[in-house]
């Protein structure tokens, strides 16, 4: 929330009010374009806001997700008022992580073309854009969370595998403090499978990664390799 909002809507949210809301504003409908994660946070006036991030499932541009998004928040407030409490007002985060270049139009774009005697029937919301591919590896790097930092790297170089080799130190140290949380496992895992090394360039790439890292790493791997053969074995 500190690296990626703006610094108006910081300057509103009480950030360290923030609290996991176990719930979904995403309608079946649109479960094929989005999922979503929802904090409430205080304000600085008394009042609660709903933060939704929305992770764009789509690895292409879109024009029409700015109508999407409208639509996520016209259900999202129906959820409210089903669920019968106060409504809380929403704000979109969308997170996008493809390859296409895309600079997100507001929805009004669409109706540019009609007489400003018209333009008051255009819906109008603001959402935030995080666009990955406009970010630099410095930027993401600058992250203090190394869970996060790592993951980030990772979506942002799926597209150049040589890159992705350049900050396998960077990455793998990001996660060194995590070496006993599962979901640092699976990105070990996804990293070992998607970069195919075999054992010895994978020893050669990270002989410079602390021994602690590098061993858990190395075990992965031969877990990976034998549970390879086991299924080739059943097969």
């Amino acid at each position: 929330m500190e690296a990626y909002l703006p610094s108006d809507l910081l300057g509103v949210l009480e950030l360290q009010t923030i609290s996991y809301q176990n719930t979904s504003f995403v309608s079946e409908k649109l479960k094929e374009s989005f999922s979503d994660i929802v904090w409430q946070f205080n304000t600085q006036h008394h009042t609660h806001v709903k933060v939704c991030l929305l992770l764009e499932h789509k690895s292409y541009k879109d024009e029409n997700v700015v109508f999407q998004v409208l639509e996520y928040i016209a259900f999202g407030y129906q959820q409210q008022q089903k669920n019968k409490k106060a409504l809380e007002l929403i704000v979109p985060i969308l997170y996008y992580h493809g390859q296409s270049v895309w600079q997100l139009k507001d929805l009004g774009s669409h109706f540019e073309k009609y007489p400003i005697e018209l333009q008051k029937y255009v819906p109008k919301y603001k959402a935030e854009f995080i666009n990955l591919r406009e970010m630099s590896n410095e930027q993401i790097s600058n992250l203090k969370n190394g869970m996060l930092k790592s993951a980030m790297l990772i979506q942002r170089n799926y597209f150049d595998p040589e890159k992705m080799i350049q900050n396998i130190n960077n990455i793998m140290n990001s996660l060194s403090p995590y070496l006993e949380k599962n979901l640092s496992d699976s990105i070990f895992d996804y990293l070992i499978q998607f970069l195919e090394f075999d054992k010895k360039d994978l020893l050669e790439r990270l002989e410079k990664i602390p021994k602690e890292l590098n061993s858990k790493i190395m075990s992965l791997y031969d877990q990976l390799i034998s549970e390879g053969m086991e299924k080739g074995i059943e097969k």
